[in-house]
């Protein structure tokens, strides 16, 4: 008899219960990448907590940033994938730069801007993933470009001394 009742209770538990599902399904495929509408939302959410002023644009002005930042995310992904491991990246390096985010955001420990995340349904591990991409982003186009950097010294000299010439005269 008390497992009928139980039964009964349960079965109207889930009757009841407002249930709120997502779709999971594929927005974008690039290469063997893929982003989905969970991964969207995700990054919505991201951009919400992380920027305040985003939350004066229109859902639909969100969902476009949020595409957009995706998909150039996982390009770079794809692009840092044929010369770096994102494991490859300092666990130290990206400490210091979750300690300096934390610092701009005003948190005064580690354990404060978990909870911040928390609230903000977002994973700490997500937060750092996006770190360790930017930091292997950086290191790849500075090891492709910075032997192509020609820097002119006279050229840079006599462009401070115009400016400076100028503002005296202003």
């Amino acid at each position: 008899m008390e497992m009928k009742i139980l039964t009964v209770v349960v079965i109207a538990f889930f009757l009841f219960e407002k249930i709120n599902a997502l779709e999971n399904k594929i927005i974008i495929k690039i290469n063997n990448q893929i982003i989905t509408s969970v991964d969207l939302k995700n990054e919505q959410q991201y951009l919400y907590a992380m920027n305040t002023s985003v939350r004066s644009f229109t859902k639909k002005e969100v969902y476009e940033i949020a595409k957009k930042s995706l998909i150039a995310e996982k390009i770079k992904e794809i692009d840092i994938s044929k010369y770096y491991k994102l494991s490859d990246v300092s666990d130290e390096y990206v400490k210091d730069i979750l300690k300096k985010l934390m610092k701009s955001k005003n948190f005064q420990n580690e354990k404060e801007y978990k909870q911040f995340l928390i609230e903000n349904s977002l994973d700490y591990r997500v937060i750092e993933k996006k770190i360790r991409l930017q930091v292997a982003w950086n290191n790849l186009i500075q090891t492709k470009y910075l032997n192509k950097i020609e820097i002119n010294k006279d050229e840079i000299r006599k462009k401070i001394k115009e400016n400076i010439k100028n503002s005296s005269t202003q």
